[in-house]
C-alpha cells in the first residue's frame, strides 16, 4: 500500500443505504440520538473506506462491509477485518457537511483535520495558542490572518490526533511552525512533520510520523 493516502468527501457522496457498513458499525450508528451527528459519522467512515481502497490497503473489489472502522478506548479509529485489527494508522475528520480521512502504513502516527477558513475572534487565539504562535498571527495582514489562525488550529488538531490524545490536553503543549505547504508540530521537544493545503475555502492538515513512542509515553504530552 501507499505510505499515506488522503481522501475528502462530501456528505452527499455517502450512499443512502447501509450496505457498506459492517454489523458493529451499524450498531454504533444506531446509537446516535442526533441526525447531524449520525450524518457526520457516516461521512467520516465513508471517507476512511474510500481512503483504504485508494491506498491499496483494501482491494478495490473488497466488500466494504468487511472493513469495519471501530473506535479504540482512546477514541481513535481503528480498522478491523473480522476479529483482527489491521496494522495501519487511520485518522478521520469531519466539518460542515464534509469529511476527510488519512490512512498510513503500520508503524506510523497519523492525524488529519479539516477546517473552514473563517474569521475567529482574537480571544480564540489567546486561549489556545502559544506566545510564539500569537506573535506569528500578529505579523500577518488582516487578509491572511484568518488563514493562519485556521492553519495553526488545524495543525494542532492533527498533531494531537496523531499522538492519540486529541483535545484532552492543553493545545498550548503543541507549537506550530508553518511554511508554504508544510508545518512542524513541536510536542515536548519532539518534532512531528505535517503538510497543509487549501481547496476553495477548505483547509486540510495532516501529520505522518514514525511511531517511536508508546501510547503511554505519548499520553504524557
Amino acid at each position: 500500500m501507499r505510505e499515506s493516502t488522503w481522501v475528502m468527501v462530501s456528505a452527499t457522496d455517502v450512499p443512502a443505504d447501509d450496505h457498506w457498513l459492517g454489523p458493529r458499525e451499524r450498531r454504533t450508528q444506531d446509537a446516535f440520538g442526533f441526525e447531524r451527528r449520525r450524518a457526520d459519522w457516516r461521512a467520516g467512515r465513508w471517507a476512511a473506506k474510500q481512503a483504504l481502497v485508494k491506498s491499496g490497503a483494501a482491494q478495490c473489489g473488497a466488500m466494504l462491509a468487511n472493513l469495519e472502522i471501530l473506535s479504540a478506548a482512546d477514541g481513535s479509529p481503528e480498522l478491523w477485518i473480522g476479529d483482527q485489527r489491521a496494522d495501519l494508522a487511520l485518522s478521520i475528520s469531519h466539518r460542515a457537511g464534509a469529511a476527510a480521512a488519512l490512512v498510513c502504513s503500520g508503524g506510523k502516527l497519523a492525524g488529519c483535520d479539516l477546517e473552514v477558513v473563517e474569521p475567529r475572534p482574537q480571544a480564540f487565539a489567546v486561549e489556545w495558542f502559544t506566545a510564539n504562535e500569537l506573535a506569528a498571527v500578529g505579523r500577518e495582514s488582516q487578509a491572511s490572518r484568518d488563514r493562519l489562525v485556521t492553519l495553526i488550529w488545524s495543525a494542532k488538531e492533527s498533531a494531537l490526533k496523531a499522538v492519540r490524545t486529541g483535545l484532552r490536553v492543553d493545545t498550548r503543549n503543541v507549537e506550530i511552525s508553518s511554511g508554504a505547504t508544510e508545518f512542524v508540530a513541536l510536542i515536548h521537544e519532539r518534532k512531528l512533520p505535517g503538510w497543509w493545503r487549501i481547496e476553495g475555502n477548505w483547509l486540510m492538515t495532516a501529520v505522518v510520523a514514525d511511531a517511536t513512542a508508546s501510547v503511554e509515553e505519548r499520553m504524557k504530552c
